[in-house]
């Protein structure tokens, strides 16, 4: 991925990153979808490893609560979607990144310091599938739905701006 905050990963600042990130900014892409990595992880858009975008929460019908992007050439949300399969054995770096949004791995969803939820319920609720839907031509939503439980699962929308 161009992005993970997994400890063994060189984010920002690996080869791929650097190599690809200026072309996504040039044409103007809102997504990109990698796994390799044995988790899930969503990174809010970025040029090397600033913050570009914030999400903020959508209003009341079904972006409630949700994070909502609002795309204005300025990087695409990253979605590394590595959970669906393997043994999901990362080492999350702590403090997590400004730039992550939503991480996790091996039954455990870190917090945003050392702390975290390590699932009682079962391991498998950190496996899972993504699902992206495209509403129009301006907004997708994309899920990621646990395998079991109800833990480890993330939602949200790219609105995108016409020009």
């Amino acid at each position: 991925p161009l992005y993970s905050s997994d400890a063994s990963w060189d984010s920002p600042g690996n080869s791929f990153q650097v190599a690809l990130e200026p072309l996504l900014l040039q044409y103007d892409v809102d997504m990109t979808f990698t796994g390799h990595m044995h988790c899930y992880e969503r990174v809010h858009p970025n040029v090397n490893g600033e913050v570009s975008v914030h999400p903020i929460p959508g209003r009341a019908g079904e972006t409630d609560g949700v994070d909502v992007y609002h795309s204005s050439g300025k990087g695409p949300v990253h979605v590394v979607q590595g959970n669906t399969g393997a043994m999901q054995f990362e080492t999350w770096v702590h403090p997590k990144p400004r730039w992550s949004a939503v991480r996790f791995a091996n039954g455990y969803i870190p917090g945003d310091n050392l702390g975290g939820l390590i699932l009682e319920s079962n391991y498998t609720d950190t496996f899972g599938y993504g699902v992206a839907t495209f509403i129009n031509a301006t907004h997708m939503k994309y899920s990621n739905y646990p395998i079991t439980g109800n833990i480890g699962g993330d939602n949200f929308w790219i609105v995108k701006s016409r020009n």
